[in-house]
């Protein structure tokens, strides 16, 4: 499978009623071991598949199991990516409350943080930056929907 066609796919919505099945397909690969992969537990408690990983791009499925997370979160929900997101929706709803963060508040409410990945392993660190913020409006994408959000938007994302 070209992981960059289906990226490209999902990017201009070329192929809105191939998307799930293209996805299906590298799913079943993973599982009859023709593409091996290992999958990572993020922090924020969902499983990554990281499909493909390319200097401008990269496809990733993200898995959310049922049930209370298996480990506490180390980190707040509240995160920022620091490359555009774009998401396909497989199954279920994902919503994702956007936060406005102020770099000069009256008083400051939280520290940021930072994920440093060094091969298969992340670092969380502390940084010098304190913010304020505030919820602004959330989008809900469906099964079959796409979203984007672009690099350095703070946000938490709940699933269903």
């Amino acid at each position: 499978m070209n992981y960059a066609d289906l990226y490209r796919a999902i990017r201009e919505r070329t192929a809105d009623d191939g998307l799930t099945g293209q996805v299906s397909e590298a799913m079943m690969a993973i599982a009859r071991g023709s593409t091996p992969i290992t999958a990572v537990r993020h922090p924020l408690g969902f499983r990554c598949l990281p499909l493909a990983r390319q200097r401008e791009s990269g496809v990733c499925v993200h898995v959310w199991v049922p049930g209370p997370p298996e480990v506490e979160l180390t980190t707040s929900p509240m995160h920022s990516h620091s490359w555009d997101l774009l998401s396909y929706v497989l199954h279920g709803d994902v919503r994702n409350e956007l936060v406005r963060v102020s770099d000069a508040p009256p008083v400051p409410s939280h520290r940021v943080f930072e994920i440093r990945s060094d091969g298969d392993a992340d670092e969380i660190r502390r940084t010098a930056r304190v913010v304020g913020c505030a919820r602004a409006p959330g989008r809900t994408a469906a099964a079959g929907d796409s979203y984007q959000l672009a690099a350095g938007q703070f946000h938490m994302t709940e699933v269903s």
